[in-house]
């Protein structure tokens, strides 16, 4: 049984569809890239999976339930934000931010939660002085580790990441996703890491899914995805990511006016387009072994 089961979620806002029929599985330990450009619906999709958004269709199941009891939920399921510092309160201390999870999920009592406060920073790689300081007198990188430590006080089986680098220096960036893959390694906590940086998603290996227009587009390993992309707009985010040996890379231009409401939301800006891509969405396509598309252009004889 899987860790986590997202069945043909979707979710509208008004009349605007911001995820349709997303469905992919986690399994204990594995690190899943959701990759995509803003407004592909991967940060929609995190906030379903964390339960902090209701879907409009489809269900998530943690562990084969979807009826699992909220704060039961919570203590299994925790979410790192993309603003490390918007996620703390500013006038409360980091040792606060630690300890009430702590109480609240009863992991500690509040005579054991100083020390459990302190093996929290030491395992985020923090100096547990840092406990009594506020938010504002850490740098980026060390409340995102906050916002980690956080998220491990109550001993989670899956970490929901949206964006958990993109506003920290590029120099501390990869020191967080260390972090993150010796955690998964350390307590066999699953990730969920959303993401726009194919690169990030690369490094940290694992599975990834592409997702545009709210469809997951293409879906397998990450290093085989990044090496032998099958659709075109995987091709093209790979493309935008600068390459020194290439010397320049390609502009990633996005649509004007909604989205079409049939048929490969990809349409309007395929060069393989053809009439039936606008009006038919393509099916789940096989391109090799745990690695598949949702292209026409690919043809029958791959499925």
């Amino acid at each position: 049984m899987s860790l986590l089961d997202v069945e043909n979620l979707g979710r509208t806002f008004g009349e605007a569809h911001a995820v349709r029929e997303a469905s992919f599985s986690l399994e204990r330990g594995e690190i899943v890239a959701l990759v995509g450009e803003s407004g592909s619906g991967k940060s929609t999709t995190a906030r379903m999976v964390a339960r902090l958004l209701a879907p409009t269709t489809g269900r998530v199941l943690l562990e084969g339930s979807a009826t699992v009891p909220e704060l039961a939920y919570r203590s299994k399921v925790q979410m790192v934000f993309q603003d490390p510092f918007g996620s703390l309160n500013p006038a409360r201390t980091i040792g606060h931010h630690l300890t009430r999870p702590l109480l609240l999920h009863r992991r500690a009592t509040r005579k054991q939660a100083p020390q459990a406060v302190a093996a929290l920073l030491e395992t985020v790689g923090l100096d547990p002085s840092l406990a009594v300081r506020h938010p504002h007198e850490l740098s980026g990188g060390q409340r995102q580790r906050v916002a980690i430590a956080r998220a491990f006080a109550v001993e989670p089986l899956l970490v929901v990441a949206d964006e958990p680098v993109s506003m920290l220096d590029v120099s501390i960036r990869i020191g967080v996703l260390n972090l993150m893959e010796r955690l998964r390694d350390e307590r066999e906590t699953a990730f969920l890491y959303i993401t726009h940086d194919v690169a990030s998603a690369r490094y940290l290996g694992g599975r990834m899914l592409v997702m545009y227009g709210g469809h997951i587009v293409e879906g397998g390993p990450a290093r085989v995805l990044t090496g032998e992309p099958a659709h075109p707009y995987t091709r093209l985010l790979l493309a935008a990511v600068p390459n020194p040996r290439r010397g320049s890379s390609s502009t990633v231009t996005r649509p004007t006016g909604p989205r079409p409401s049939t048929g490969c939301p990809f349409t309007a800006r395929c060069p393989l387009v053809t009439d039936l891509c606008r009006t038919t969405m393509p099916p789940v396509t096989r391109v090799a072994d745990g690695h598949w598309a949702r292209c026409h252009a690919l043809g029958k004889e791959n499925q």
